[in-house]
């Protein structure tokens, strides 16, 4: 799986037992994980959110951490035979995965990133589905734009980071509401407004260009009724 943001790449090892990363060029070799592994399956990244997700087929579990492999957390561990490959759907808030059966119909099955909501998508006719992918309709992020009904509140982590001259910040509501999104300095002063308005349910996009910045450390803040969220970001000159 690749992080194209971070500029990594990350596998599985089944016979080492192993999850492992490096940088695009097979350089900067890690090993992020190599305990409570059994037959690490597949793997996929969301590098907005910087958390890896990855099928345990032995332990008949579904996983995710932090990209550096901290934070590890068990996603689904119940009704699980063999759990093959996984795919994200990131901004609508969703994984796929494969699922063998022996004594039963293997299924292709779906639910929230946290877990939640999990349902089968399709159970009859398959005999060992193993490989899983999604044709996601692309997000034009030229301008502020709506994408795919997202299912939660969330704000993403812009990209490139650090970056220079411009960034993108993408957010997505799950309804209609008025939105606020503005850039902040280290003083806490608001440097530029790039939303300030009713924005329909969806995902949105913004690029701001820093042109007439220093470099340094910023902020960007997501106001929207009740809920607030303040990420920071890094221009390199």
């Amino acid at each position: 799986a690749l992080d194209v943001v971070g500029g990594k790449m990350y596998w599985t090892d089944v016979r080492t037992h192993t999850i492992e990363r490096a940088n695009l060029d097979g350089s900067g070799r890690e090993v992020l994980m190599s305990s409570g592994l059994d037959f690490p399956a597949g793997i996929a990244i969301d590098a907005v959110a910087g958390k890896m997700y990855w099928t345990n087929f032995y332990a008949k579990t579904v996983e995710r951490a932090n990209l550096d492999g901290s934070g590890r957390e068990v996603l689904v561990s119940s009704g699980l035979e063999g759990p093959a490959q996984i795919a994200l759907d990131a901004v609508a808030g969703k994984m796929y995965w494969t699922d063998f059966w022996t004594n039963e119909p293997s299924t292709i099955e779906r639910a929230n990133l946290d877990g939640s909501g999990r349902e089968v998508l399709v159970r009859s006719g398959l005999e060992l589905p193993y490989g899983i992918a999604l044709d996601i309709p692309p997000i034009d992020v030229s301008n502020e734009t709506t994408g795919q009904l997202p299912s939660e509140l969330r704000l993403y982590q812009n990209y490139p980071n650090p970056f220079n001259p411009t960034t993108t910040i993408m957010y997505s509501i799950g309804s209609s509401a008025a939105v606020n999104l503005s850039i902040y300095n280290l003083l806490g002063e608001r440097i530029a407004v790039l939303v300030d308005g009713l924005k329909p349910a969806g995902v949105h996009t913004s690029i701001f260009d820093f042109e007439n910045y220093s470099s340094g450390i910023y902020f960007y803040r997501l106001t929207v009724g009740g809920f607030t969220e303040t990420k920071m970001m890094q221009i390199l000159r």
